[in-house]
Order: structure tokens, then sequence, then C-alpha cells
């Protein structure tokens, strides 16, 4: 039988892969933007993200954690770290698996400003969540400014066998969101993180500290 070039197999997955990203930012625009004003105030906290998402309630459970590791601070080393951890579960019925699309998690800082943060899950970074199973990652983020509060989503796709690589409008079907709640930054030490790794797939350090917010209004002049 014929068989298909490898620079038209190449060519295939790169449409694909376009295609994919695509769709995903079309999804998770209108639930960034849902948080980010649920964070700052102008929407409501209870707003429900649309039901072209929602999947069967209960079936996929979300959770995280935001705090800030404390550690002494110099004129020469005026940042803050905070520490995340996330926990996804499939809690569906039957042989239904989850796949990783993407995240993504809204900052609120000293002053009001909100900072989205948005991955495509793609390589090492994807999952695969047969149901009974939990996926637990977490990382740190270096900023330059206070942040008081986050929230964030989480876009997940039913990994059907059949026509596993399909790309398509169709395949918003399969689509599953949920919303990662909004939380208030705890204090915590640098011995109470590495306890608190345990069990969780370190992802690494993310710094922010190059992020322009402009001059923010510091605790006192709030």
């Amino acid at each position: 039988p014929p068989t298909t070039p490898p620079r038209m197999d190449n060519l295939r997955q790169l449409v694909e892969t376009y295609d994919l990203h695509q769709l995903v930012n079309e999804e998770l625009r209108p639930q960034i933007l849902r948080v980010a004003r649920s964070l700052s105030g102008e929407g409501a906290p209870s707003e429900e993200p649309p039901a072209v998402l929602a999947a069967s309630a209960g079936d996929v459970c979300c959770d995280w954690d935001i705090h800030r590791v404390t550690v002494p601070q110099t004129p020469l080393q005026a940042t803050f770290t905070y520490f995340l951890r996330v926990r996804i579960r499939n809690e569906t019925s039957g042989k239904a698996a989850l796949r990783s699309l993407a995240r993504f998690y809204a900052l609120c800082f000293s002053g009001g400003r909100i900072f989205p943060l948005m991955r495509v899950t793609e390589g090492e970074s994807s999952f695969l969540l047969e149901p009974g199973q939990e996926h637990r990652f977490c990382f740190h983020v270096e900023l330059l400014h206070q942040v008081l509060a986050g929230a964030g989503g989480v876009l997940l796709q039913h990994d059907g066998e059949e026509e596993p690589r399909r790309v398509g409008r169709e395949i918003k079907d399969r689509f599953v969101y949920r919303d990662l709640g909004r939380k208030i930054s705890v204090d915590t030490t640098r011995d109470e993180v590495e306890r608190w790794k345990l069990g969780y797939i370190d992802t690494g350090h993310l710094n922010l500290c190059h992020l322009n917010l402009g001059k923010l209004p510091s605790s006192s002049e709030q």
C-alpha cells in the first residue's frame, strides 16, 4: 500500500498542532477574562463557565494552593518567591481517560493589577489520567511584586481511542474545563516547602522578575 512521505507526515503534524493551539486559545480566552474580572471584583466570583466547556459534575476534581516563601530580604534581593501546588484527579466512571491540554493562572498583585499566565501542555508537560488517577505537580515563581491572591483554570480532553489524531471543530465536544478557585497567598518557610513537595512532580522555577507592572502602591498606601 502507498505510504505518506515523511515530510508530508511532519507537515500534517505541524498543521494539527497549530489547529489545536488555536482551539485551545479560543476556549481559554473567555475563561481567563472571566477569572480575571472575578479577581479584580468586576465579575461575580460564583459565575459558572460556559456550558459548552462543563462536563458532568464530579468527574474531574481540581485543587491548588499558593504560598509566599519567606526568606531574609536584602537591598540586593528585593524579590518575592511563591510556591504553587496543583492537583488534578480523574473521577469519571467507566474507561474515559483525560489528557491535559492547557492551564492558566491569574495573579492579583497589590494595587489590584491582574497578570495571567497560560501554558499549553504538550510533550513532557502533557499527562494522561485514567479513571481514578491523580496528577500532582508544583513549581516556584519569582517576582518583583507581592501577590495577594490568584485563580486559574485547567483544560483537558476526553481521550478517545477512535481517530485520536483528528483535529477540528468537532474535537471541542471532548473538551473539559475546570476552574482553579480563588486562593489567598499564605506565608510559608523553605523547610515547609520541602515537606510539601513530597508526592508532587517539581516542574521547576519560573523567573518573572522582568515583568513590568509599573509602580504599585505599598500596603501603607492602600
